[in-house]
């Protein structure tokens, strides 16, 4: 935690400048407004500092639990209020005496406001998001377009925005666009640990990459991916391990290695012989061996999971 001193004109020429780190050692009695992140306003009137350096006041409350100060820069809440990682900024409003209740109220209705567009705005992206999806589950892919692009205008790294816009592009074919919403969706995650769902953004990108024949890049990405779901317990969103794997073979195979990619199928489908995706790389590398046989039977057995799938169609035809 750290805290600042914001000094009004009026006492800046005597306590120097304005919005620098807390030093005790500059203070005598002085009148202060608590502004801080946890929400509330803390008054602090007739602050002085003992011979010992220890930090003494009379304190009122408005919004949040009692705070007093003592030696250096260290801040308690005896209730509510502020935590650990809250920066505090002390507002100076003048060398001694009372601040007046009106303008400590004031303030409040100032914060308070704020808090509540930030909340409001929150609460209306929450919705265009929510409709965003709606809208691409329902194939409106124009309207869902639409909404993401304006919440972009606002927030060029909003995440959801992003993977939604990426997710419109690959259904519509759209490579290369597809491509550069989902790098942004990846990028946008920083240095922040996001967990399954980075991972399953990854392997949207992955699986785009392959789309726009990018294999060795695809495989690069999923390569990463596997290696660290092979310690988790759950899915990265939609997508199992077995899936990433899978999705390497595929590009194994596309990239001419079928020997590589049969190997590594038939390890997923020994793991699980209902794994759609895999019984179909399968029957593709059957097929491109020329083991046509073996691949109508691998065939036949997808269809039965899935009567309407478009690849299945297209290796029979």
């Amino acid at each position: 935690m750290k805290i600042y001193l914001h000094y009004d004109s009026d006492v800046q020429a005597e306590f120097g400048p304005s919005d620098t780190e807390l030093d005790v050692s500059s203070l005598n009695e002085c009148t202060f407004i608590f502004q801080f992140n946890g929400g509330g306003v803390e008054v602090i009137t007739n602050f002085f500092l003992d011979q010992y350096g220890n930090k003494f006041g009379s304190t009122g409350v408005l919004g949040t639990g009692d705070v007093g100060l003592v030696g250096g820069d260290k801040v308690l809440a005896t209730s509510g209020g502020l935590k650990e990682k809250d920066d505090v900024f002390v507002f100076v409003k003048s060398r001694v005496g009372e601040v007046k209740r009106e303008e400590v109220v004031k303030e409040v209705v100032k914060e308070a406001a704020k808090k509540d567009v930030t909340k409001e705005v929150k609460k209306e992206l929450k919705r265009d998001v929510k409709k965003a999806k709606d809208h691409f589950e329902a194939k409106r892919y124009k309207k869902a377009r639409v909404l993401c692009e304006g919440m972009l205008k606002g927030d060029k790294g909003n995440r959801d925005a992003l993977r939604i816009l990426g997710d419109i592009h690959f259904r519509n074919g759209k490579w290369e666009r597809s491509l550069e919403a989902y790098k942004k969706t990846v990028k946008s995650w920083g240095a922040a640990d996001g967990g399954d769902m980075l991972l399953s953004d990854k392997i949207s990108l992955a699986r785009c990459m392959m789309k726009a024949a990018q294999y060795e890049a695809a495989l690069d990405v999923l390569e990463e991916v596997a290696d660290a779901m092979k310690t988790m317990t759950r899915k990265a969103g939609e997508y199992s391990l077995d899936d990433a794997v899978i999705f390497m073979a595929v590009c194994h195979k596309e990239m001419g290695k079928l020997v590589e990619s049969a190997a590594i199928t038939e390890m997923i489908i020994k793991r699980d012989q209902a794994h759609f995706a895999g019984l179909l790389n399968y029957a593709d590398i059957a097929a491109r061996m020329g083991k046509h046989q073996d691949a109508v039977g691998i065939l036949m057995r997808c269809i039965v999971m899935d009567q309407q799938n478009e690849e299945v169609k297209r290796l029979l035809g």
